[in-house]
């Protein structure tokens, strides 16, 4: 067991849970994200179950819209998968900052490496993220019409 000073064992606990405050701001994304990503599928059954209810006329606009419903569960899907992983490499970068500090400098490497694809993740998932945002903006023009022009 490594015998560590108070002092130093508040830094090494301070720098390893600071990223902490990370996992609350995706945790947050994320749960708007799966409420879109739930809502998108929950819109796709209801249009499928009315769709044999509607006169032939109608049911290529409802096929249309599952297809762009569709699509945005997919990117959000993606979005999800990479805002996922960024929370997962912030747990491993916990992990490496706390064993920088107590076993190794070489895990400081690690720590660099793991917090830079952590924010790569997230980037990825957001730029999905905004990507649905506009897709869902696109499809309402479209059925808004000339309402809306």
């Amino acid at each position: 067991m490594i015998a560590l000073p108070s002092d130093e064992l508040i830094k090494i606990l301070q720098t390893s849970i600071s990223p902490v405050v990370m996992i609350s701001g995706v945790g947050l994304l994320l749960l708007s994200m799966t409420n879109r990503f739930g809502r998108a599928i929950d819109r796709v059954r209801t249009l499928l179950a009315e769709m044999p209810k509607r006169p032939a006329d109608q049911q290529e606009g409802i096929q249309q819209q599952v297809r762009v419903l569709y699509l945005r569960a997919q990117l959000l899907r993606k979005a999800i998968t990479l805002a996922t992983c960024s929370l997962f490499l912030v747990g491993v970068l916990i992990f490496s900052l706390f064993a920088a500090f107590t076993v190794s400098p070489v895990f400081e490497g690690v720590a660099a490496t793991v917090f830079i694809g952590s924010i790569l993740c997230l980037i990825g998932s957001l730029a999905y993220f905004l990507k649905d945002l506009s897709l869902s903006l696109t499809a309402l023009r479209q059925e808004c019409g000339r309402v809306v022009e």
